[in-house]
């Protein structure tokens, strides 16, 4: 009886300590570490919140290359039921993007910098098809709610640099085997073109 009392004492404890801040910025240093490692970008991440089990909010991402932001945004919470895994489905309640911004930047030569991200590796073989494989591993997904928040989106080029801004997006999605749909219930922007 002891030794039950003991190991749901220990388990509590170390679900508690994941739990702390402490712990999540020991993970937002360890995934933005090796996330830089494939880069030629810089990801910064401020802060993680939320429980793990229920919800997690990421604030103040961007990704930079030296001083430029070429995406970032304030905030990312996303909600979901981890249990229901054990039913074959993906429930995502809320993900919520908050004052999202990107630049695309194309150059002289029509190249994107989003096109120089990542670090050049070598291409790996691609993996056998699995022909009895089940579409999503049989999971039902559903989303019940995405939504965009005064985002901002600028594009500049040598002939060109406009903005979009204000950029409001409602959205939910559910995918099955046999049937997938997104219902839009929200779109909102303003265009403005500086040049």
């Amino acid at each position: 009886m002891w030794l039950f009392i003991s190991i749901i004492g220990l388990i509590s404890l170390i679900l508690l300590f994941i739990q702390t801040q402490f712990v999540k910025d020991i993970i937002r240093d360890r995934v933005v570490a090796i996330v830089n490692d494939q880069l030629e970008a810089k990801l910064e991440i401020g802060q993680i919140g939320g429980n793990y089990f229920t919800h997690l909010s990421i604030y103040k991402g961007a990704l930079k290359f030296g001083d430029t932001t070429i995406v970032g945004f304030d905030e990312i919470s996303v909600s979901y039921k981890l249990w229901d895994l054990l039913d074959e489905r993906v429930e995502i309640p809320s993900i919520q993007l908050i004052k999202p911004y990107a630049r695309v930047e194309i150059d002289s030569s029509g190249v994107l910098n989003f096109s120089r991200i990542a670090k050049p590796s070598t291409p790996k073989p691609p993996k056998p098809v699995d022909s009895n494989a089940t579409a999503l591993a049989g999971f039902k997904i559903r989303l019940g709610e995405f939504v965009i928040r005064d985002g901002e989106f600028e594009i500049v080029s040598s002939q060109f640099h406009g903005q979009i801004v204000q950029f409001n997006l409602g959205m939910k999605a559910s995918v099955s085997e046999k049937k997938q749909s997104i219902e839009m219930d929200r779109l909102s922007f303003k265009i403005l073109k500086t040049s």
